[in-house]
C-alpha cells in the first residue's frame, strides 16, 4: 500500500502537497462540465448506492464534496460539504445554494456539529494522512452516526490512468491505493469499526442492459466481484465497552529507516496493551542517526519492553520477516 504519512514530512513538503492538490482540483472544477461519460456514469451509480444507505432528510456531512452533486442527490435536511479547492467551493455554492459548503482541509476540520451520516467518496485515495481524516470523522460522530466511504480498488489503477488520459475520468495526482485490510487497520487506530462492505461498479460505462447486468448482479458473484472498480464500506464509532483481553501480550514491529526525528513520538504513542507490549525496532541502514537515537530512547525508557535489531537486507518486508 502507498500511504503518505504527514508525520514524516517537513513543513515545506506539507505545503507543497497542499498547494499541488488545490491547484489540481481548481483545474478540475473549471473543466467539470467537459469530463466524459465514464465519469458521469460512475458518479451516477455512486449516487444510487449512497441513496440505498442514506434516507432523505438526514443530517449529512460530506468530506471532499467536489461540486456537491452527491450530497445534493441525498436530499438531506441539513447538508454540509467540505472541499479543499476554492474553485470547487464556488461551483458547489452556485449549484446548490440550499446546502452549506466550507473550504477546509478534511484533516483539520473546524466544525462542532454531530451528523447522522458522514460520507467520504473517493477521498481516502487523495488525502495526505488517511488516519487523521478518520480521527476527524470520529470527532463528528456519535454512537448512531454511520460513516460511509468508497475507495478505488488497486486492480483498476491501470484502466483508471488510461481513462484519465482520455479525459473520460477526473484527473488525479499520486494516489493512496488502499485495500480493505489497510482501511480496516487505519479505522481501528482511529477508533472506528467497519460493519459491512461490498464490491461495486464492475462496468463503468453507460451501456443499455449490460451496465445493469454487471453492476447489480454479476458484481455480487465470484469471481467477478474481485474485478470491481470500487469498495463501499459502512462503519461506525467503536462501542466504548470493547475490552482488551488482559491475558494476552502484544508484539509490535516497527521497521525504521531515516526516522531519527520520530522515534521518541513512536514510543510515546504506542500504548500498553494486554498483559504486556513489546515494541521491536528493526533499523534499516539509515543515512541519518536513527540507530543511535533508538538506542538512546531505549535507555531513556527502561520501564518499556523495547528492543532493537539491525536489518541485514532491504525493504519493509525483509525487516518484518
Amino acid at each position: 500500500m502507498k500511504i503518505n504519512n504527514s508525520r514524516s514530512m517537513t513543513l515545506s513538503d506539507h505545503d507543497h502537497y497542499t498547494e499541488e492538490r488545490i491547484r489540481n482540483w481548481d483545474k478540475v472544477a473549471k473543466n467539470l462540465g467537459n469530463l466524459g461519460t465514464v465519469r458521469n456514469y460512475y458518479h451516477s451509480r455512486l449516487q444510487d448506492l449512497y441513496k440505498l444507505n442514506i434516507p432523505p432528510e438526514a443530517k449529512v456531512l460530506e468530506l471532499g464534496c467536489g461540486g456537491g452533486d452527491l450530497l445534493a442527490s441525498l436530499k438531506p435536511s441539513i447538508g454540509v460539504g467540505v472541499v479543499f479547492s476554492g474553485e470547487m467551493l464556488e461551483l458547489a455554492r452556485s449549484r446548490y445554494p440550499d446546502l452549506v459548503f466550507y473550504q477546509q482541509d478534511a484533516q483539520q476540520l473546524g466544525l462542532v456539529e454531530m451528523f447522522d451520516f458522514i460520507i467520504l467518496s473517493d477521498l481516502s485515495n487523495d488525502v495526505e494522512d488517511v488516519q487523521k481524516v478518520f480521527e476527524v470523522v470520529k470527532a463528528h460522530s456519535d454512537s448512531d452516526t454511520r460513516i460511509i466511504l468508497n475507495f478505488y480498488s488497486h486492480i483498476w489503477s491501470g484502466p483508471l490512468s488510461l481513462a484519465q488520459s482520455l479525459d473520460w475520468a477526473t484527473p488525479t495526482l499520486l494516489q493512496n491505493w488502499l485495500d480493505l485490510s489497510d482501511v480496516r487497520g487505519l479505522m481501528d487506530l482511529a477508533g472506528l469499526e467497519p460493519i459491512r462492505n461490498t464490491k461495486e461498479v464492475l462496468w463503468p460505462i453507460k451501456t443499455p442492459v449490460i451496465d445493469s447486468l454487471f453492476n447489480r448482479y454479476l458484481v455480487r458473484l465470484w469471481p467477478f466481484k474481485y474485478l470491481a472498480l470500487t469498495n463501499l464500506m459502512v462503519a461506525r464509532v467503536k462501542p466504548e465497552n470493547t475490552q482488551v483481553d488482559e491475558g494476552l501480550s502484544v508484539s509490535i514491529i516497527c521497521a525504521a529507516r531515516n526516522e531519527e526525528g520520530h522515534i521518541e513520538e513512536i514510543i510515546e504513542r504506542t500504548p500498553e496493551l494486554g498483559r504486556y507490549t513489546e515494541l521491536i525496532f528493526v533499523e534499516g541502514n539509515s543515512t541519518d542517526d536513527t540507530y543511535n537515537k533508538i538506542e538512546k530512547e531505549i535507555a531513556n525508557n527502561p520501564e518499556r519492553n523495547l528492543s532493537l535489531y539491525k536489518q541485514p537486507g532491504k525493504g519493509k518486508g525483509d525487516a518484518v520477516r
